[in-house]
């Protein structure tokens, strides 16, 4: 996919699950590599947001909006306001369809047509789009899932992908800390580049690093 222009653009967050202070607080950890309680005696020196804006480039670069209960019209019409180089929608399932009549949410045509509707999106406004999604049972207790350990998916929500980069724990608390990453879709890479990548990471939840 070609690069958008991002110059005065922002990347935009939209929160489906959870308070979006919640990301703010973790978009500040990872910027500045600080835990909480480091991050607080600084905010109360007024000097936490300067060391953000530093990294990010300004205090509005990243921007969280709340989406809970909003169907793909209302996603789009913020899309349209903050005119964003990328979009991150968190639990992409649950926007609903437009088609969607009975109001439920995470079955299999609702997501097909909503990460389907995200895909076009990101092609009339030219953006780039990362949306997330649980792993199902299938994928449980495995550092690399297959591509069909999508919740309430097997095929449908893959077809609309360039890339599926997937995360993978082992229940043993000796690897409480240890996660798997791995793209077992990727019509991204580059000519005489193996498609499918596997690594093992190490993450810090403190200062949310992976190593």
């Amino acid at each position: 996919k070609e690069q958008p222009d991002i110059a005065g653009r922002p990347l935009l967050y939209l929160v489906n699950e959870g308070k979006g202070s919640r990301i703010v607080t973790r978009l500040y950890q990872t910027a500045t590599r600080l835990p909480r309680s480091k991050m607080i005696e600084l905010s109360r020196e007024r000097k936490l947001e300067p060391m953000y804006e530093a990294v990010v480039g300004s205090l509005d670069a990243i921007r969280v909006v709340p989406i809970h209960g909003k169907n793909i019209s209302q996603v789009m019409r913020i899309i349209e306001q903050h005119k964003p180089y990328a979009v991150i929608s968190d639990m992409t399932g649950r926007i609903r369809a437009m088609s969607n009549k009975t109001g439920g949410m995470n079955d299999i045509g609702q997501l097909e047509e909503v990460w389907d509707s995200m895909r076009e999106l990101a092609a009339i406004y030219d953006f780039w789009h990362l949306g997330t999604i649980q792993v199902s049972q299938e994928g449980f207790n495995m550092l690399y899932p297959p591509l069909s350990a999508m919740q309430n998916s097997k095929t449908g929500i893959q077809t609309t992908l360039d890339l599926a980069i997937m995360m993978g724990a082992l229940s043993a608390p000796e690897a409480a800390y240890l996660r798997g990453i791995s793209t077992p879709k990727n019509k991204l890479a580059r000519s005489g580049c193996p498609s499918e990548n596997k690594v093992q990471v190490l993450f810090e939840p403190e200062v949310n690093e992976w190593q």
